[in-house]
């Protein structure tokens, strides 16, 4: 095995681990903070507190990333994530939990995930040829959905089984363990790379990213309303530990199933994409995405029934990828080399950027309301979102070939340059 195929085998092995704990970490969390208070406002001030730290790392820490060692960062942040998780599942052993300790972990390791998946990813083209990097990125992919396909389901029956605190153990343990691997990533993916450093502030590097949107707008418009869907969708997976107890009347292998069945929709998606490709008439099925997610609420929302809940998760995880592919597929043809980290990093800013609003007001609409009507009413905001989207003449721009688009967004920059 050679040096590149060994450290590739080894990352592939230390990712895919986080996901699997990351899947266990969030259900076994919600579950407690439900355990401990039974109140949809707790839970709503759960996604609040994950969520922010989530995405103000995504811009602060986009520059920070390029300029420390990646594989160091990434066991730094999993020993923080081991602590974080750690300490409240020393307190539950001990009958010493209190709903503080729950927020305090949400909110370390939120800040932590914003900053491990860019540099996680940042290192596969330091352990694979570039000919075969997006074979490589495709192997990740699939084994970290793999390990999104069984976790929920392996999460919910040993919450059933063996307890929600042993759960979650299992969680903080995942952290150690993808540690140890990628300590055993051979020297040479642990080199710093050599690169030129700009003489730039912090910043300025951040402001770089941002530059990206006011040169094209079109990409700005459609990631406003994925902020407004993304915003939705955090209110209803917030509210679905007690929408799956009170009113699906199941327990957390319930939660998992319906959890595993979102990614058996979404590895259906991809299969039919990758069989597609890019398509020029981009802008319908990436409106239409966010039209079909907020039908789904609906219907959800005005459901009791376990089995209309599962096809309904199903048709949620097919409906997603067909926006993110497509969206992902603009930027990396859009975005020169230099700049696609921070970019992406805004993409994510902005994308996500009302989603821990949307489950701290979830949860309290949910208390108020009940679960059943927040559904509903978060599935007409990205409903009217995907809808007017569609009368929105500037998003015509995002249809044709990338390399159309890119002499678009070129011509723009130049006559703006001119003009001023």
């Amino acid at each position: 095995m050679s040096l590149n195929k060994k450290g590739f085998f080894i990352m592939t092995t230390a990712l895919t681990i986080c996901s699997l704990g990351d899947t266990f970490g969030l259900l076994a969390l919600e579950w407690m903070v439900y355990l401990l208070t039974g109140s949809k406002l707790s839970m709503g001030t759960l996604a609040l507190c994950r969520g922010i730290p989530e995405v103000a790392g995504r811009l602060v820490g986009a520059p920070l990333i390029d300029r420390i060692d990646k594989g160091r960062l990434l066991i730094g942040l999993n020993v923080i994530r081991f602590t974080a998780i750690a300490v409240p599942v020393s307190c539950a052993f001990f009958d010493a939990l209190q709903l503080w300790h729950l927020y305090v972990a949400a909110i370390i390791t939120g800040l932590c995930n914003a900053l491990f998946d860019p540099a996680a990813l940042a290192i596969v083209p330091m352990l694979t040829e570039k000919n075969r990097l997006v074979k490589s990125y495709a192997i990740l992919d699939g084994f970290r959905s793999g390990a999104s396909l069984v976790g929920p389901i392996l999460a919910g029956s040993m919450i059933a089984i063996i307890g929600v605190d042993y759960t979650l153990a299992i969680n903080a343990a995942c952290y150690l363990l993808s540690s140890a691997f990628i300590c055993f990533l051979p020297l040479k993916s642990h080199k710093r790379e050599q690169v030129v450093v700009k003489d730039s502030s912090y910043l300025s590097e951040i402001v770089e990213g941002l530059s990206f949107f006011k040169q094209y707008p079109p990409m700005l418009v459609i990631m406003i309303l994925v902020a407004i869907s993304n915003m939705c969708s955090m209110a209803v997976w917030t509210m679905m530990v007690p929408f799956v107890q009170d009113t699906l009347q199941k327990d957390a292998s319930g939660m998992g199933l319906l959890g595993t069945s979102v990614s058996i929709g979404t590895l259906v998606a991809l299969f039919i994409l990758s069989l597609i490709g890019d398509v020029k008439k981009r802008r319908i099925p990436m409106l239409g995405s966010l039209i079909c997610i907020g039908l789904l609420y609906v219907v959800l929302g005005s459901s009791s029934n376990f089995q209309t809940a599962l096809v309904v998760s199903v048709l949620l995880g097919l409906a997603g990828p067909f926006f993110s592919s497509f969206s992902t597929a603009l930027f990396g043809g859009l975005v020169s080399d230099g700049m696609r980290g921070r970019v992406m990093a805004v993409r994510y800013l902005v994308g996500g950027s009302l989603a821990p609003l949307g489950g701290f007001l979830g949860g309290a609409v949910a208390q108020e309301l009940g679960v059943p009507f927040m559904f509903s009413l978060a599935g007409l905001l990205p409903l009217a979102a995907g809808l007017s989207g569609c009368f929105i003449p500037l998003l015509k721009e995002l249809d044709g070939e990338i390399s159309e688009v890119a002499s678009r967004k070129r011509g723009t920059k130049s006559k703006h340059t001119v003009s001023t």
